[in-house]
């Protein structure tokens, strides 16, 4: 059985992260979102078995910009298949955003609440709410 993490009092994490190169924006309002497996597929294979880009990745300290920048590089979306798209208002580009996403519970692609949850998302949201109405009290 799967574990689930809350993210915001209404938003429940199924645990697993979305790389962001998995988005890429189509236009002003819309994100599509790609199989992340089909992202680096297209990557040249000298690219991902060059020795010096391997050894940064395998780097405990390292950070995913190499890979990123390979995939900006290398990669033409217009070739893939979307999963699917998302309407997307936010004052930022994806590069910019720069973070991974954590995957939500859903359902035909839109948040699902277990039922099993409700009771304790609500009382979730009523305490978050309190604290924030009373933050400079507390």
């Amino acid at each position: 059985m799967e574990q689930f993490k809350t993210i915001t009092p209404v938003h429940i994490a199924t645990g697993n992260i979305i790389e962001i190169p998995s988005y890429h924006e189509i236009n002003d309002t819309q994100v599509a979102r790609y199989s992340f497996t089909d992202i680096l597929s297209q990557m040249p294979a000298n690219v991902l078995t060059n020795p010096s880009f391997l050894n940064e990745l395998s780097r405990t300290n390292s950070s995913k910009k190499t890979l990123y920048k390979n995939i900006r590089n290398y990669v033409d979306y217009r070739k893939l298949n979307s999963l699917y798209t998302l309407d997307y208002t936010y004052n930022e580009s994806l590069d910019d955003a720069g973070n991974d996403v954590s995957e939500q519970v859903n359902d035909l692609h839109h948040p699902y609440i277990p039922g099993s949850s409700i009771k304790g998302t609500l009382l979730n949201s009523w305490k978050y709410y309190l604290l924030k109405q009373n933050y400079e009290k507390v």
